[in-house]
């Protein structure tokens, strides 16, 4: 059974939103069950991580426990990790019995007066909480444990990877649709290299700076698109719905209908496989060359007519 873990911050601006965004992220993908709770307006940072996100007003304060430790017990985890002093308040006074509740501190406190010492209050009423404190720094560890943590330990927060030397393949959709705006909101939030194209009476100029076409579709018939690419000698990947197998046959790569990872693998393999990309294209060429061309086709009907009317089919 995977371990669900809750991850809890009152904003996810700066390096904080990165490093939350970046554990969810590494956790998910080994396997853990992770629910990001924080304010509704960082919900999009956390889009792609695998993680599940919860909207509540962390920062808010302590007006935000009831809520906040309603949502803990549905979520029943098995450890709670708050980020930041104000989210390991709430969450400290939120988590459920017996949870064990880790915070990390980000920031140093550099307030003086009246708003430092409620800082200073702050600091020690959290640290006192937390099973387990992690500092950023060595300062911050420090501090901790000056004013009371009972097991401190550092925990160096990372930047993201670099971008990799070989970038990543654009992928540019062209289409519009009821999902447009949600999809424009996705990739930019995720900084997805995902180009919207609305839309698009350019087909073929687009495939021909295409080294991969891609169907996703949950059912089509004789897709024109795919026709399209396959006479455009483009690598073709598609769903295996409806009649895409029978207008394909061996010239595409086929991939279950709904199946985001098999249409991932299929896509990646056939962009570092040129020649397979090579030989896909020949067979694409090859099988278009056996459809039935717009004039054959129109033949076909207007026979079709001329049966039905007992007219002379006309041409």
């Amino acid at each position: 059974m995977s371990q669900r873990v809750a991850l809890v911050l009152a904003s996810s601006t700066g390096g904080i939103g990165q490093h939350v965004a970046s554990l969810a992220r590494g956790l998910s993908r080994r396997g853990f069950e992770v629910t990001v709770i924080g304010p509704g307006a960082t919900g999009d940072r956390f889009d792609f991580t695998g993680a599940t996100f919860h909207a509540l007003p962390v920062s808010a304060g302590p007006r935000v426990v009831p809520g906040l430790s309603r949502a803990l017990a549905g979520l029943r985890p098995d450890v709670v990790h708050a980020h930041g002093l104000r989210a390991g308040l709430v969450a400290g006074m939120a988590r459920p019995a017996g949870v064990p509740f880790v915070v990390t501190w980000h920031n140093a406190v550099l307030a003086s007066g009246l708003r430092g010492a409620v800082h200073r209050l702050l600091e020690r009423r959290v640290a006192r909480l937390a099973d387990v404190t992690l500092g950023a720094s060595a300062d911050l560890v420090a501090r901790a444990l000056a004013v009371g943590g009972r097991d401190v330990r550092p925990c160096p927060v990372s930047a993201p990877d670099l971008a990799p030397p070989t970038p990543p393949p654009l992928v540019a959709v062209a289409g519009s649709g009821p999902v447009y705006l949600k999809l424009a909101a996705l990739a930019s939030s995720a900084r997805a290299p995902v180009v919207l194209l609305g839309h698009r009476e350019d087909v073929s100029d687009l495939l021909g700076a295409a080294d991969v076409a891609v169907v996703t579709s949950r059912w089509e018939a004789r897709q024109l698109f795919a026709q399209e690419a396959l006479r455009a000698g483009v690598p073709l990947v598609a769903t295996s719905v409806g009649g895409l197998p029978e207008l394909v046959g061996d010239a595409a790569v086929l991939v279950p209908p709904g199946d985001v990872d098999a249409v991932a693998t299929a896509v990646a393999e056939l962009l570092d496989a040129p020649q397979r990309r090579e030989e896909l294209a020949t067979r694409g060429r090859e099988r278009a060359a056996t459809w039935p061309t717009e004039e054959q086709t129109v033949d076909r009907v207007q026979a079709l007519y001329a049966e039905l009317t007992g007219l002379p089919a006309e041409r």
